[in-house]
């Protein structure tokens, strides 16, 4: 497949080195055909003139990744999971819940793991944050390599570009870029990601197979307040052949993939303290998915969240309700939790240890400082996004490694 050449309003390559010793993290953002609009509210004018100077690098997709780690200003709210059993997704599940509205984001959010050592993160989303940005879709990927080296990218396109194709079962992020998932669930799913940016080629193509049927906890809503947050999984487990190039590294390997999609229609937002998720994946019939979001203004450490496993043919669910952080270290200098403690809505618990650490990710990296204290402004601090191994251990001793992703606010 052809590579097309990057436009030429793309904007900077950052090459830095990693926190970690001897890894290096390459980090791109690009920006496709977009007229930015910022209401910073400042009235100083060196903060307006330095701030429209990084329209181009102000992604709207940092936003975007704020709704995996936000919540909602309703003072101290009261928080409320779905009712009912695991019920099975249907076909329009899939499809974008938002898209109307000044205020809404939603994710598409693949994680996947390859027997090479090779590990990828790829978030597909849409959203609109009212008079700050125009309404977009978009894309964003890491790539963690076994020798460390890690290529992270961002892309956005206008939200009237965004190509939902029912009959073939495509969603389509722009019509002439080769960026779209497509399959019909659970028979067959393929995510593509063929792109280049400043020279760097970023070119995946996934293909899924013994795709685990998807579910929602009753509806798929949870609630802050007055307000909706949606979380639906869609694939709690598949295998996958990938193959592809990014950068100096070709890759041809089988692997196993999760997805979940989190959705919200939002007027205010108000950080959340932390956010865990932890994916284990050993067979079709034996795997764990935890999910907790926890407010930082919430009693008792109240929290908003499930636990699932699979031990055989039917999934197991249960409620998070609250979490308790056992101990904390810096690490890429940022004070995260080592391990917390959740209290299931069965009576048990269940305690997740971070093991190894092997990624950081933060949008804020691309900006100025004056565009990223703009930024924390508007998103209550940075978004981070730390990744690893970790281990889960239940009430009666039993662990299990898998991998964890924690969402911080700093």
């Amino acid at each position: 497949m052809k590579l097309r050449n990057p436009p030429e309003n793309s904007c900077v390559q950052v090459d830095r080195d990693n926190i970690r010793s001897g890894k290096r993290q390459r980090s791109m953002y690009e920006h496709d055909g977009l007229q930015h609009r910022f209401n910073t509210g400042s009235t100083h004018p060196d903060m307006n003139s330095s701030l429209r100077g990084h329209r181009r690098i102000f992604p709207f997709i940092l936003m975007l990744g704020v709704l995996l780690v936000s919540g909602f200003q309703e003072g101290r709210a009261q928080i409320s999971q779905p009712e009912g059993h695991l019920q099975s997704t249907d076909q329009d599940d899939f499809w974008p819940h938002t898209l109307s509205g000044n205020m809404f984001s939603e994710l598409w959010t693949y994680q996947f793991y390859l027997e090479d050592g090779t590990k990828i993160h790829a978030v597909f989303t849409v959203g609109n944050f009212g008079n700050l940005k125009s309404a977009v879709s978009g894309l964003r990927l890491s790539v963690l390599f076994p020798d460390g080296e890690t290529y992270h990218l961002a892309r956005e396109y206008p939200l009237d570009k965004l190509v939902q194709d029912r009959q073939n079962h495509r969603l389509q992020f722009h019509p002439e870029r080769d960026l779209y998932i497509d399959g019909r669930l659970p028979d067959e799913h393929r995510v593509t990601i063929d792109t280049q940016k400043d020279g760097v080629v970023f070119r995946l193509y996934i293909d899924f197979s013994n795709i685990q049927p998807g579910f929602k906890w009753g509806d798929g809503v949870y609630r802050i307040g007055k307000q909706d947050l949606g979380i639906i999984t869609h694939i709690p487990y598949a295998e996958v052949h990938a193959r592809g190039v990014v950068g100096d590294h070709a890759f041809d390997s089988e692997g196993t993939a999760y997805m979940d999609h989190t959705f919200q229609f939002q007027t205010t937002t108000k950080m959340l303290e932390e956010g865990y998720r932890f994916v284990r994946q050993h067979s079709p019939t034996q795997w764990d998915i935890l999910y907790v979001l926890r407010p930082d203004d919430a009693r008792g450490n109240r929290t908003l969240g499930h636990y699932i496993k699979r031990r055989g043919q039917t999934p197991e669910l249960e409620g998070i309700e609250s979490a308790r952080v056992e101990s904390r270290s810096r690490t890429f200098g940022k004070s995260v939790a080592d391990k917390v403690t959740f209290q299931r809505s069965g009576g048990d618990t269940l305690t997740i240890e971070r093991l190894k650490n092997e990624e950081r990710f933060s949008l804020f990296a691309e900006l100025s400082w004056l565009a990223r204290q703009a930024a924390r402004t508007f998103l209550g601090g940075e978004v981070v996004d730390i990744r690893g191994v970790g281990r889960i251990e239940d009430s009666y001793g039993t662990s299990l490694e898998g991998e964890y992703n924690f969402f911080i606010v700093d």
